[in-house]
């Protein structure tokens, strides 16, 4: 229930962030609070996203405002001085109409076009013919792209179609084409379904695409970092300070487990819970509880049915306290937690339930904020023992421990290279497409790189005449004349 429950709050994530929160600007009542947001939003890029060192961790994790949409709608804004009195004015016409951009509505009708059905719907045309029509491991790309325009006129979802002329298609390629795994759902290579994207960037690897899981965690680290900016009394220098610093200790949020209690030694209380809906990698989303006591008992149960959607920072490692949860029922017979643990420090919390499962590098950092001495020069297994023993763990126990610490299996030189999902038959049949291919591709080298036959030759070889022939054949491979010669001879002599 709790990952279904922090799944719902990224629903609508990508729509809470500008851009795409601009959308709002297109509603009276919600106009001016949009653009205020803009203009504090945009104030915080000029005087701290913008001063970062190109190639940094943060400049890199906030490039979503790099993007051009971006840039263009908050310039566009800037404009008219996120001045929702001046909506209507000229001025403000380039801001009004990237908004309807954003929405879809760019054409004369109000209907958006913001919807992947068309595209979805395309790719299932494309996937049905190919699956049909196909004898072969690949289908010509320019098949393909037949398909998807039929499809797209044939739906055009409120788009203008254009005309296609003869011109407008190009000879088929030779020898390229996409394979058919492509269409299920094998996690396949671009380079293995024939899509290259060699030559599009002049970046090897491009660290500002990212998956949508990992942009959404991205755009909850500028909100994240633009409050921290905000609450800071002071001149820029010492906010970017406190950005800066806040940043780097935001790490300790992993070391919290979901559906775990949370709290600060600066704010106990006895009456309220913040239970854990989720962690990392840059904050916690907490649910608040109410005490529910009994006679016998007393649990925690949901205060009121709205879940916060702001991500709260634990800060450093001996500030924050966590205790297990359980889940019951209250009195009422309602969904209810109870604490099964007392409070404890986040290092003795790793220390007594999660040490086993514990990443390396995340062990590290909290030796590092313990200030272990020569912590980063041991193992793993070394440094685990170095931390138990830091936390005045008995010896049995660590004993214990090291012994259920799974060993770091050494790589396997000869891994399989399967992909996911996929069968031994499968498999081989990849293989025997793949040296068929490499075949095709070895006789078109060889093709291109003979010499071209002789007229006479070639039709005197056709109308089977030996003597022809054998001249057809040196001139073929003048190099080969002096080994060839003496076994034409005596097979010549043999069959007279």
């Amino acid at each position: 229930m709790l990952s279904q429950l922090a799944a719902l709050c990224e629903l609508d994530e990508q729509a809470a962030h500008f851009p795409w929160r601009s959308c709002a600007a297109m509603s009276a009542g919600a106009r001016a609070e949009t653009l205020s947001a803009m203009r504090q939003e945009w104030s915080f890029c000029n005087r701290f996203i913008d001063t970062l060192q190109p190639g940094s961790q943060l400049h890199t994790q906030l490039g979503v405002t790099r993007y051009q949409p971006y840039r263009d709608l908050m310039i566009k804004a800037e404009s008219f001085d996120f001045d929702a009195s001046r909506m209507s004015e000229q001025q403000s016409a380039g801001f009004r109409e990237t908004v309807a951009a954003f929405c879809g509505c760019t054409g004369a009708n109000s209907d958006a076009l913001l919807s992947s059905l068309p595209s979805e719907l395309a790719f299932n045309d494309v996937r049905d013919c190919a699956r049909r029509g196909q004898k072969s491991e690949t289908s010509d790309i320019i098949n393909l792209h037949a398909i998807g325009v039929k499809s797209c006129t044939k739906r055009p979802s409120g788009c203008e179609t254009l005309e296609l002329t003869t011109a407008d298609w190009q000879k088929p390629l030779r020898g390229k084409g996409i394979k058919c795994r492509v269409h299920n759902a094998l996690k396949c290579t671009d380079a293995e379904l024939g899509v290259s994207a060699e030559g599009l960037t002049r970046h090897k690897s491009n660290r500002a695409l990212t998956k949508p899981h990992v942009f959404h965690q991205r755009l909850r680290l500028l909100k994240l970092l633009q409050r921290r900016w905000e609450n800071c009394t002071g001149d820029d220098d010492e906010r970017h300070e406190h950005v800066v610093q806040g940043f780097k200790l935001m790490w300790s949020c992993r070391l919290v487990p979901r559906g775990s209690f949370l709290q600060w030694t600066a704010s106990r209380s006895e009456d309220v819970r913040q239970l854990v809906l989720s962690s990392g990698p840059h904050g916690v989303l907490l649910l608040p509880l109410k005490a529910v006591r009994d006679e016998d008992s007393e649990c925690f149960s949901i205060s009121e049915y709205k879940v916060p959607r702001e991500l709260v920072e634990v800060g450093p490692v001996d500030k924050a306290e966590v205790a297990l949860a359980a889940v019951t029922l209250d009195k009422h017979g309602k969904l209810a937690w109870k604490q099964s643990t007392p409070f404890m420090s986040l290092p003795e919390f790793v220390a007594d339930h999660t040490i086993l499962e514990v990443q390396a590098s995340l062990l590290c950092s909290l030796c590092s904020a313990m200030k272990l001495k020569g912590h980063s020069k041991l193992s793993h297994r070394r440094r685990v023992e170095a931390f138990l023993q830091e936390l005045g763990r008995s010896q049995d126990y660590i004993t214990g421990i090291l012994e259920e610490l799974p060993e770091k299996e050494a790589p396997d030189a000869e891994e399989d290279e399967r992909l996911e999902g996929q069968t031994d038959d499968e498999e081989e049949e990849d293989l025997m497409q793949d040296l068929h291919e490499q075949e095709a591709e070895e006789d078109e080298k060889q093709e291109e790189t003979e010499p071209p036959v002789p007229a006479a030759a070639q039709g005197a070889a056709e109308e089977g005449i030996p003597g022809n022939a054998g001249q057809a054949e040196r001139a073929e491979a003048p190099g080969l004349r002096d080994v060839d010669m003496p076994e034409a001879e005596d097979d010549a002599g043999g069959a007279a």
